[in-house]
């Protein structure tokens, strides 16, 4: 069932690559990999220090798509919303963690990403890694 043309999309790709794109209406300008999914998403943002966190579902993703976004590292993730002609950007992060399961007939990639993760790594890692 249409949603009165309401889209969703998501795309992850390599920080300094380029990203794959997954719709539930097809309506993306990045390489696509599958439209037509059924995707869920839950964003969490406060004003709090720690960082802000998104997790996905994609249903039914081919195996393909999966492998090609598993391979990659330090992944970045964009999650828009909205209609067909006019989404906004809700979530703009670094992959965390990728899961492929299934639930039922489905198959799911489960994504968890959190704004600012790359740079705290990096951030840590430099901090620790700093010799005088």
């Amino acid at each position: 069932m249409k949603l009165f043309k309401r889209d969703v999309s998501v795309s992850i790709g390599p920080r300094n690559g380029a990203a794959l794109s997954f719709s539930t209406q097809g309506n993306t300008t990045n390489v696509v990999r599958d439209t037509n999914l059924k995707i869920s998403f839950n964003v969490s943002k406060d004003t709090n220090v720690e960082e802000n966190t998104c997790s996905v579902k994609i249903y039914n993703m081919t195996k393909e798509s999966f492998n090609a976004i598993n391979a990659a590292e330090d992944l970045q993730l964009l999650l828009k919303v909205g209609y067909v002609v006019n989404s906004d950007t809700i979530f703009f992060g670094d992959v965390r963690t990728i899961n492929y399961y299934r639930e039922g007939s489905n198959t799911v990639v489960s994504i968890d990403a959190f704004e600012g993760l790359y740079a705290r790594r990096k951030g840590v890692l430099k901090k620790l890694c700093t010799w005088h």
